[in-house]
């Protein structure tokens, strides 16, 4: 029994250790994203393929989310794939350039209670809460108007609405689980 009890101490400390040390590694390579997508924002890179894309930088950021009510400040790649959400917020593919407007842009991000708390608490929104959103273009900042559970399939959700540049923030619904999707979105603050 004592050799059991042992053992088991033993393995809570190498769990607990592993846990501190990948979130810490996380929380790391988010902090360099972030840093050099400011660097580069700053050196400012001239070579895009279109008007409509986001400028691409070698670490893949487009740009930099920040909520100041959840005091988050968090990069942002492009692409929503689980390479891209497993180390960042991803720009879902296929919508419209961030704030335009009659336009959608939409970033999905997961609810992690391990590495990187990306959207953990996207659920504490409410309408008026304000997001920011730096490109290397610009600094858009946006408004909350409306939050919801939706279906995974219930995509038209993120269709452009007129008179609205509008961000959505997507993740999935409840924690630790992937039935539903849960939706903030914003309009661009003029």
């Amino acid at each position: 029994m004592k050799w059991i009890g042992l053992s088991l101490m033993f393995t809570g400390a190498v769990l607990i250790a592993f846990l501190y040390l990948g979130s810490s590694k996380q929380e790391q390579n988010q902090r360099e994203l972030v840093r050099s997508f400011k660097q580069m924002a700053i050196e400012r890179v001239t070579e895009a393929k279109s008007e409509s894309e986001p400028v691409k930088f070698k670490n893949d950021a487009v740009g930099i989310l920040t909520v100041p009510k959840l005091e988050m400040e968090l990069p942002v790649v492009e692409g929503a794939g689980s390479e891209q959400l497993a180390k960042a917020l991803g720009a879902i593919p296929g919508l419209d350039k961030p704030g335009q407007m009659d336009g959608s842009f939409a970033i999905a991000g997961h609810r992690s209670s391990v590495f990187g708390q990306y959207f953990n608490r996207l659920d504490e929104l409410n309408q008026g809460d304000l997001v920011k959103l730096q490109t290397t273009d610009q600094q858009l900042e946006f408004k909350v108007y409306d939050k919801r559970i939706v279906n995974p399939e219930e995509v038209e959700v993120l269709q452009p609405e007129q008179g609205r540049a509008k961000l959505s923030l997507v993740t999935c619904h409840p924690e630790n689980s992937s039935k539903y999707r849960l939706i903030v979105q914003a309009e661009r603050v003029k």
